[in-house]
């Protein structure tokens, strides 16, 4: 099963069955909470998350993205937003209808 799944996925039409789009959770220090209700996550996901990878302040964080099979990618303040792979993300998540 896991490895139709997989098959499934390289289809671009058929990848929307299993993978959502990256999501903003947090944007400069700020909780989106729409976004989060979106992925089925609460504050407390959020903090927990920070917390576990050494994140004490939301402040801290530039943005927070929920990635398409689930993971949580944090991308600390300071960090420039024209970097490819933020810069990827964020405009994955654009082209999705995000703010």
């Amino acid at each position: 099963m896991h490895r139709l799944a997989s098959l499934l996925r390289m289809h671009p039409k058929l990848r929307r069955l299993f993978d959502h789009p990256v999501r903003v959770l947090v944007a400069h220090g700020e909780l989106r909470t729409a976004q989060l209700r979106r992925c089925g996550l609460t504050d407390d996901d959020v903090f927990s998350h920070l917390r576990e990878h050494g994140v004490l302040d939301v402040a801290h964080v530039k943005y927070l993205l929920f990635e398409a099979e689930g993971a949580l990618t944090i991308v600390p303040r300071g960090t420039d937003d024209q970097a490819p792979l933020v810069q990827a993300a964020l405009d994955r998540s654009a082209a999705n209808g995000q703010p």
